[in-house]
């Protein structure tokens, strides 16, 4: 593993060992972790560096964490986030002090992130009977619940993100009048990250399949994004700085047009940091790039550590990294070795490995996936590429040529509606009942299984690599 990658681990663990709930847990891995590194000498002046940065990293979010104390009745809010379905918005404000809230406001008038609302109520202390989302909401100092507030007052602190809120919700407007519904629902959520207006049945319907992570905006998004700048921008190729900072420019817009979610922050930073190691010629390790974005946000906000969406995203990152290729090798031995499985087996490659380090987490708050998600992913993402291609064109035209819009909707309507169906047919097959076990200690078991499936890996590989050189003496001498 990198040196960036290790140090990022040790600022990470910093900031766990901070926490209240995982202090004695993350105490005895820097022990562990210690006592591994002083079997050698060679390794001590990195322990240090080790100890250091993990030092720092505590100090920091010591510094951070805002304690709970009793709100008033009235105070001005900045909104953070919002949530809209068909029935209201559900919004998360901060006061001045940084501790937060949530709140439910009717549809209209809309609010937007960005906006200052004085509210007045009655503050309510936030509970949950899920351990997991109690946590993850004070980790990030939202600690109180208004029931029917009233708002006195609305200023726009922040003009620039209300217009990209705005954008966001004009633009919804446009493809729910260019495709009908479900088609619409998915459109949104997948160009444009508004997903509030999915059915329940819709929403069911992916999660039952395993194939949710398409509704939202995640790092697969930001990859395709900039793969086409870079074909756009191929005549370029003798100016690669200036390529380089048209492909820069489209991840960014995207990251802000979406709503900037750790989760697309997180893959933004990668695809910028890949871009900028392309321009100067670099050697792009998949480990820096990953151990970069976490390090960037978590210095932004510690908080991003305990973020649902981050949390996923970057192990489904991870996973890749560490498996992808493992997996993709004991599939050679598989019927999927056949050229024409080669899509196939790529997909379940991903999948597989992917699924490797964000089970844990599936099994103690989302839900037991579905046997049958493995084969709706093979089926259903290889569309995906074309379906955003399409759609992105469609919104593209409906804001530029209004009058080409519709004929581009028939050809983004095919791919949309096979991600549809093909998730409506396999929700259809028996599975068993979801179950989720909410024990954070069954959680970091299940953590501790994948990590010690990469270090083995990695034993395993050193272990070849240094009987590689005897072996070929041996054939020397032969």
């Amino acid at each position: 593993m990198p040196l960036l990658a290790k140090l990022t681990c040790a600022w990470m663990l910093g900031i766990i060992i901070s926490d209240f709930y995982y202090q004695k847990i993350a105490i005895c891995l820097g022990v562990l972790i210690s006592l591994f590194f002083c079997v050698k000498k060679k390794y001590i002046p990195l322990l240090y560096v080790v100890i250091c940065i993990a030092g720092i990293g505590r100090m920091y979010y010591a510094q951070t964490s805002i304690p709970y104390q009793p709100f008033p009745n009235a105070q001005w809010y900045t909104i953070s986030d919002v949530r809209t379905n068909w029935q209201a918005q559900k919004i998360t404000a901060f006061a001045h002090d940084g501790q937060g809230l949530i709140t439910t406001l009717p549809l209209n008038p809309p609010h937007y992130p960005g906006e200052s609302i004085f509210l007045t109520g009655q503050p309510q202390r936030l509970t949950s009977n899920h351990a997991a989302y109690q946590a993850q909401m004070d980790r990030r100092h939202v600690y109180v619940m208004m029931n029917n507030p009233h708002i006195n007052a609305v200023v726009p602190s922040q003009s620039w993100r209300i217009t990209l809120e705005q954008w966001r919700y004009q633009s919804q407007h446009k493809l729910q009048q260019l495709f009908v519904e479900p088609v619409s629902s998915i459109v949104v959520g997948m160009l444009i990250g508004l997903n509030g207006d999915v059915s329940d049945a819709t929403a069911q319907t992916f999660r039952q399949t395993g194939t949710s992570h398409i509704l939202v905006i995640s790092g697969w998004n930001i990859s395709i994004v900039a793969v086409v700048c870079m074909q756009i921008t191929a005549r370029l190729q003798q100016r690669p700085w200036l390529r380089a900072g048209v492909v820069i420019s489209a991840i960014i817009m995207y990251v802000l047009a979406t709503g900037a979610s750790a989760a697309v922050v997180r893959a933004g930073v990668m695809g910028v940091a890949v871009v900028i190691g392309k321009a100067l010629n670099r050697p792009r390790n998949a480990w820096n790039m990953l151990s970069l974005a976490a390090w960037v946000m978590s210095i932004y906000d510690p908080s991003v550590l305990w973020d649902l969406g981050f949390q996923l995203s970057s192990l489904a990152t991870l996973g890749l990294i560490a498996f992808s290729s493992t997996i993709d090798t004991w599939l050679e031995h598989t019927p999927f070795a056949h050229p024409t499985l080669a899509w196939g087996r790529e997909g379940l490659a991903a999948t597989l490995a992917a699924q490797m380090t964000t089970w844990p987490i599936m099994l103690c708050r989302l839900g037991t996936p579905s046997p049958w998600s493995i084969l709706a992913n093979i089926i259903i993402t290889p569309v995906v590429p074309f379906a955003m291609a399409t759609g992105t064109l469609t919104l593209v035209c409906a804001w530029i040529l209004p009058f080409f819009a519709p004929l581009t909707t028939w050809l983004a309507f095919p791919a949309f509606q096979w991600i549809i169906v093909g998730s409506q047919v396999l929700a259809t097959w028996p599975a068993p009942t979801r179950i989720i076990i909410d024990n954070p200690w069954i959680e970091w078991l299940g953590h501790a299984s994948w990590v010690g499936c990469i270090v083995f890996f990695h034993w395993q590989k050193q272990h070849v690599m240094a009987r590689a050189p005897e072996h070929k003496d041996d054939n020397l001498i032969k």
